[in-house]
């Protein structure tokens, strides 16, 4: 299914749909503190995210599936959180984040707004 991924936390799957409603939700997060999502200093030209700013993002996806879906959350930002971290630590894990990031940047609505593609900054980045 387009604009949508699956992944395992703590043993449970979380479905995240990425869509203007997540990105509605991690912006005005954002907005407010904005220090907690993206390292201080950019990464090849581009902003990272700190491991608080992708839990968020992806818990913006999984609340927007939820909700979506009419069920009741089963996982915390902390999850999310302490998984990130988790990912952070081995090749696989960064993978995932990959995995991730991907998705979001080549869903419909983003390709919509920006019409950027993974490749598309894969090839920025190696300029």
């Amino acid at each position: 299914m387009k604009n949508y991924l699956q992944v395992e936390i703590d043993g449970k799957k979380a479905g995240l749909k990425f869509v203007y409603d997540a990105m509605k939700i991690y912006e005005l997060g954002k907005q407010k503190n904005p220090d907690k999502y993206f390292l201080d200093e950019p990464a090849n030209g581009f902003s990272a995210f700190t491991v608080y700013g992708f839990a968020q993002l992806i818990d913006a996806c999984y609340e927007v599936n939820c909700d979506v879906k009419k069920v009741e959350r089963e996982i915390t930002f902390e999850e999310f959180y302490d998984q990130v971290e988790e990912w952070n630590l081995s090749t696989e894990g960064q993978a995932k984040i990959q995995e991730i990031q991907s998705a979001w940047v080549n869903s419909s609505f983003v390709k919509i707004t920006t019409g950027a593609t993974v490749n598309d900054e894969k090839k920025s980045m190696s300029r």
